[in-house]
């Protein structure tokens, strides 16, 4: 009803984010679709911080998430790569999606970003999640795709240093 009656799908919040970022926050996969299918432009709209919803999709906290919910994710992440948003695109402080999804702890996500990217510090990102459990299992999907273990950030510190620096037992084990 409010598209028939010619609301804008780039309209901004307060953030910067249009009705995609929120629809893919939260993991209402049909709803972006409908708001692309209206505005394709909104697909790269970026928030105030230079998110994109596919960003908002991979950076959504998941601590309090059932499956169901993490599954519905994974799907709105789908329906933005199948519509051909910027996996590399990077926000205004360098990160992409992977880094977001990696440092957020959702393997369902990691998995689908990874098969659409190669990111040369996101076992960086990965290593730096609070949960040291979550931050393992992320460091062993990352290392099943081959990520390469010695490359350095912009400060040209290595994922051991910064594992190390954060104090992660549990990833420096499986570096």
């Amino acid at each position: 009803v409010l598209l028939e009656n010619k609301a804008s799908v780039t309209v901004r919040d307060k953030k910067g984010q249009t009705p995609v970022h929120a629809a893919a926050q939260n993991g209402q996969a049909k709803v972006v679709n409908r708001l692309l299918k209206e505005n394709r432009d909104a697909l790269e709209a970026e928030d105030n911080g230079g998110s994109t919803p596919l960003q908002a999709a991979a950076a959504k906290e998941v601590e309090r998430k059932t499956t169901v919910d993490c599954l519905q994710d994974k799907t709105a992440l789908e329906t933005l790569l199948d519509l051909k948003a910027d996996a590399n695109k990077k926000d205004k402080k360098g990160r992409t999606a992977l880094h977001w999804a990696a440092r957020e702890g959702n393997p369902l996500k990691l998995e689908l970003l990874l098969q659409n990217k190669r990111d040369l510090t996101v076992l960086h990102s990965a290593v730096q999640v609070g949960d040291h459990t979550k931050s393992k299992d992320m460091v062993q999907v990352l290392l099943e795709h081959n990520a390469p273990i010695y490359s350095k950030d912009n400060r040209g510190r290595t994922v051991l240093h910064t594992a190390a620096e954060k104090g992660n037992a549990e990833a420096v084990k499986e570096l």
